[in-house]
C-alpha cells in the first residue's frame, strides 16, 4: 500500500485491512478504549489528532533514513511503536494495522522484521508494555529479528529532514 507514513497512510491500512467487516474502518475513533484489564486507558479522543500529529511528526523528521545503527533503527521504531499504541488511533485492529505500517517503514529504509520468528502476544504485550517502559522490551524483541534488506532495495519515500537557515 502507498503512502507518505501519515495519519493518511496509517488509515488506508486501517481500510484496506478491515473495511469488509467495519463501515468505520479507517477511521479516528471518537470513543475511550483500554488494552485488555492492564488499567490503563489509551489517548483519549480529543487528544488523538495532536498525538498523532507528534508521532508522524517524528517518524517523517528524516530520524529513518539518517539511521548509522541497527540499534538507532530498532529503538526508534519500538518507541514510534510504542507511541502508537498508547494512542490507539482505531477502535479495533490497531495492532494489525501497526504491523502491516511498521513492516512497510522498516522495508522502506532498508530493514527486514522476521515476523516468523517473532510471537504474535510478545508483539502485542511490550507494545502495551511501552506506556511503562519507552519500548524497551520491544526494542529487545525485535533487535534480532530484524536485519538489513538485501530482497528491497533502500528507496525511502520518507522525506530528508531540511536543512535549516
Amino acid at each position: 500500500m502507498d503512502g507518505h507514513f501519515d495519519v493518511a497512510h496509517l488509515q488506508a491500512i486501517h481500510r484496506h485491512l478491515l473495511g469488509d467487516l467495519y463501515e468505520w474502518a479507517g477511521e479516528i475513533r471518537t470513543i475511550d478504549t483500554a488494552p485488555g484489564d492492564l488499567g490503563i486507558l489509551h489517548d483519549p479522543p480529543a487528544a488523538i489528532p495532536a498525538e498523532l500529529d507528534r508521532v508522524f511528526a517524528d517518524i517523517n523528521s528524516g530520524v529513518y533514513v539518517n539511521h548509522h545503527s541497527h540499534e538507532a533503527f530498532v529503538q526508534d521504531l519500538a518507541g514510534h511503536w510504542g507511541d502508537l499504541t498508547r494512542v490507539h488511533p482505531f477502535v479495533d485492529g490497531n495492532s494489525r494495522t501497526q504491523r502491516v505500517f511498521f513492516d512497510q517503514l522498516a522495508r522502506d529504509v532498508g530493514w527486514a522484521i522476521e515476523w516468523r520468528e517473532l510471537s504474535v502476544d510478545a508483539v502485542q504485550a511490550a507494545c502495551n508494555f511501552a506506556y511503562v517502559d519507552g519500548g524497551t522490551l520491544l526494542a529487545d524483541l525485535l533487535r534480532p529479528r530484524s536485519n538489513p534488506s538485501l530482497k528491497f532495495p533502500r528507496t525511502p519515500s520518507l522525506p530528508h529532514p531540511v536543512a535549516g537557515p
